[in-house]
């Protein structure tokens, strides 16, 4: 396990919210298709981007997929539901990721728009 992967354990650990380490191999899309699948609400993910200072780690729900870089405390408050999806979505980024594949619809469906005209 990378020290980032260790640091974020130990941070969940300390905010006291429950979680399991998944260092399986396989692709993400398999692993978030394994915990949707149980229905757990929220994800983390330790990856490259997030390893960048200020720590974060991106965060995708899964009713919405939507996905987030957020920091620990914001795992923690959604976890004891002192805070909602809708009011992280409002105060965090979307991923980079996410912006350019709406971006992508949002051309795609212009595209089509005009050729009706």
């Amino acid at each position: 396990m990378s020290e980032a992967h260790v640091h974020a354990t130990q941070g969940l650990t300390r905010l006291d919210v429950s979680h399991k380490v998944d260092d399986s191999s396989g692709s993400i899309g398999r692993r978030y298709a394994r915990t949707d699948e149980i229905s757990i609400p929220f994800g983390v993910t330790i990856d490259f981007d997030t390893l960048k200072s200020p720590h974060s780690a991106t965060l995708r729900e899964r009713d919405s997929m939507g996905q987030l870089d957020v920091l620990p405390s914001v795992v923690r408050d959604l976890s004891y539901g002192k805070t909602t999806w809708t009011q992280v979505e409002s105060t965090y980024p979307k991923k980079f990721s996410e912006l350019k594949e709406e971006a992508e619809d949002r051309a795609h469906w212009r595209s089509k728009f005009n050729d009706t005209i």
